[in-house]
């Protein structure tokens, strides 16, 4: 029962780990993409 416990916990924070990196790269790919999208809207401008 005990072992069991533990297995549960571990996958536990396993997905959580999972779900926090999986967040943090979306966050990090939102950010590039509003930096491409400026860097390119200044292009257009000052072409």
């Amino acid at each position: 029962m005990r072992i069991k416990m533990t297995g549960m916990l571990m996958v536990l924070v396993t997905l959580v780990i999972i779900v926090f990196v999986l967040k943090m790269r979306i966050r990090m790919m939102r950010m590039e993409m509003v930096w491409a999208t400026r860097a390119t809207t200044k292009m257009v401008m000052v072409s």
